[in-house]
């Protein structure tokens, strides 16, 4: 756990670098930022035209010597989807040890071979356009110091990880700070766009804790310290509101959903949006157009029987 001096350190407004004499870097301005940008830019363009690979272009080349192909995109993709159902069954699991032990030391394997095989998809990429302006950028940012590039690659790893960042947020001192007051400008003493990288996204991590304790399905507090826990949660939530829009945004007609696909996979996901009823019917109507027959909506088997127990109840009223 992070403690107070990286909350004072990021209440100074500055990042130290720990060189072997530590130098003390203060935020850049909104202008700075501004003008490193505009230099970066016209340095991307320059590679260009003396022939550099632009990222899209290395990924073109790499899938052409078969270092990272478009089965191995397709891989690493649907092994980032298997994480995010893993960390869903992480939290689903959380009140059982033994299993979400399980399921966490799964996760850490499955980050580590996704991580391993990422690396040849990078692979190069020190040699691109969009490299070269990220440093063009820093070299603009620290060309005051002698070895801008030194300065910036020690600036860049001197960033707090994003794992701290969200366990400061339960730090006491941190809590005591956010609970007293939420606003940045009375914490930090500088408007947004003049924190840096760190401070903003304790400022989101912050908020996003704040939104989930105060929604009517938030996870238990020993659950929130849990990143993996939240991460699952955060997903599940995610799930069900793309559902729920799903839901909203479609159209009906006779009482009827129509969704277009363009895929057999599409199709089989719309189907599952079905409910049983509906299942039924499908099938039901399935099975009266086998043989490539062409029935008037009226001849169709459900709609017949529902016809049917209409006219049966019709009749038990008439004799009552």
């Amino acid at each position: 756990m992070i403690g107070v001096a990286v909350i004072q350190d990021l209440l100074s407004n500055s990042t130290l670098l720990k060189f072997r004499i530590p130098v003390r870097i203060m935020n850049f301005t909104p202008m700075e930022k501004a003008e490193a940008w505009s230099f970066a830019e016209q340095s991307y363009e320059q590679c260009f035209e003396n022939g550099s690979l632009t990222t899209n272009e290395l990924a073109d080349f790499l899938c052409e010597m078969e270092i990272w192909t478009e089965k191995d995109e397709n891989n690493y993709v649907e092994g980032m989807e298997d994480i995010q159902t893993m960390k869903v069954d992480y939290y689903d699991n959380y009140v059982i040890p033994t299993r979400r032990d399980l399921i966490k030391a799964a996760i850490v394997k499955k980050m580590a071979i996704l991580s391993e095989a990422y690396s040849n998809k990078s692979y190069l990429y020190e040699y691109t356009c969009e490299a070269a302006r990220d440093e063009a950028y820093g070299i603009y940012l620290f060309r005051k110091y002698d070895g801008p590039v030194s300065f910036y690659r020690k600036f860049i790893t001197s960033r707090l990880p994003e794992e701290d960042i969200r366990d400061l947020c339960f730090n006491h001192t941190w809590r005591m700070i956010w609970s007293v007051c939420k606003d940045p400008l009375a914490i930090f003493g500088l408007n947004l766009n003049e924190l840096n990288d760190s401070q903003l996204s304790l400022l989101y991590w912050s908020k996003l804790y704040d939104n989930i304790g105060e929604s009517t399905e938030a996870p238990a507090s020993v659950v929130m310290k849990d990143q993996l826990a939240v991460d699952g949660w955060l997903i599940k939530q995610s799930k069900k509101r793309e559902s729920e829009d799903r839901q909203n945004a479609i159209t009906t007609k006779g009482g009827e959903v129509f969704l277009p696909a363009s895929s057999k996979k599409e199709a089989k996901e719309i189907m599952a949006l079905n409910t049983p009823d509906a299942a039924r019917i499908i099938k039901s109507r399935a099975k009266d157009l086998a043989g490539g027959n062409s029935l008037d909506e009226r001849q169709f088997s459900h709609i017949k029987q529902d016809v049917g127990m209409k006219i049966n109840e019709l009749s038990m009223g008439g004799n009552k």
